[in-house]
């Protein structure tokens, strides 16, 4: 008797065992597969004439960015349904920084820029 309980027992150590493999070999699995899709997508952008230059989270579900774009700088607000664009910008002014990669220029900040370009439009729209 005690014979079958200890092998009843290491029958379940052993199916536990099992069942651990399998789970640390779908968690590798996925983990791969995951890096294996990002660097395919990311070879399928790269190299394509449009460039996000910088962006920044306005609200819950809006993006404004800095959209380079044939040579040429858009201001462009993005949302959940739409995209519109806000105006183009003067890539004279924009300048970018090497460590953070960011447009900065003569405006010090994007905050600043973009303050600029709203006030631009809100006048051309008057």
């Amino acid at each position: 008797m005690l014979a079958s309980a200890f092998g009843s027992t290491m029958e379940g150590v052993y199916q536990l065992f099992v069942a651990l493999l399998i789970f640390a070999f779908v968690i590798a699995l996925t983990y791969f597969t995951t890096r294996w899709i990002a660097g395919y997508q990311k070879k399928q952008i790269t190299g394509r004439n449009i460039h996000i230059l910088e962006s920044m989270r306005v609200g819950g579900n809006k993006l404004l960015a800095i959209i380079e774009a044939g040579g040429e700088y858009f201001l462009v607000v993005f949302g959940k349904d739409e995209a519109s664009l806000i105006g183009r910008l003067d890539g004279e002014k924009l300048s970018f920084s090497e460590e953070e990669g960011m447009a900065i220029g003569k405006y010090g900040s994007f905050k600043e820029m973009i303050a600029e370009q709203l006030k631009k439009n809100r006048q051309s729209h008057e």
